[in-house]
């Protein structure tokens, strides 16, 4: 098998790979009850992993069996909103960071 190949494959592979990732994420966060003060920051996780789904099942729509681009729009599609989900991670995360904290804080505080 030529370099090209092993890589198509491991490109179709790691879009499989995170679509069932993205899933289970989703399934977790959705048996969890969030506490109030993050609950907007939840949902927006839950719905950030129900966009990467999709974003990568555009990408791996566009992709043949010989790991060959055959739609580059949907391809780019994909991989603009992935981008676009993956940096609103990290504002994301930050807030429920600063929220978690700040709740330790002031329970520190009060004892």
């Amino acid at each position: 098998m030529s370099n090209y190949n092993k890589e198509g494959n491991n490109i179709l592979q790691k879009l499989k790979s995170n679509i069932l990732i993205c899933e289970d994420t989703v399934l977790r966060f959705k048996k969890i009850e969030s506490p109030s003060f993050i609950c907007s920051e939840h949902l927006k996780l839950i719905n950030i992993f129900q966009e990467l789904i999709t974003a990568y099942s555009y990408q791996l729509n566009s992709i043949n069996d010989m790991s060959e681009i055959i739609n580059m729009d949907l391809f780019l599609n994909g991989k603009n909103m992935e981008n676009g989900e993956l940096e609103k991670l990290g504002p994301i995360l930050l807030s429920i960071l600063t929220k978690s904290s700040n709740l330790a804080f002031n329970s520190n505080i009060q004892l």
